[in-house]
């Protein structure tokens, strides 16, 4: 999916009912701004929200709430030009789902 100015692609999806990790590679790599003092500078921060807290996931529900979890923990790698990325979220309880959407594109979930 396109968005900031990049192409990222969805490596993987892994969901259960307790948890959620949405892994994924962005065509550019995230360039920090070698910030010694322990503290993220503003453009780290600015970065941080292209490549992370930018990126999209609404987990809708079978009964059809949504729920938003862009903002849920992970991490950035820059690797040869491109960036890995990895978020993931425990639930505090058991999550009946309908779909799965990453940057807008929508994957729907089936009941084994």
């Amino acid at each position: 999916f396109p968005q900031d100015g990049m192409t990222f692609t969805i490596d993987s999806i892994t969901l259960s009912p307790v948890a959620m990790k949405v892994d994924y590679t962005a065509d550019e790599e995230v360039v920090w701004s070698g910030n010694e003092s322990g503290r993220q500078s503003d453009e780290d921060a600015e970065q941080m929200a292209r490549y992370m807290e930018n990126v999209e996931i609404l987990l809708t529900r079978t009964d059809g709430t949504v729920m938003d979890l862009s903002s849920s923990g992970g991490s950035i790698s820059p690797e040869d030009g491109t960036t890995v990325c990895s978020k993931s979220q425990v639930f505090s309880e058991i999550i009946p789902m309908a779909s799965i959407s990453v940057g807008g594109v929508v994957f729907p979930i089936q009941a084994e």
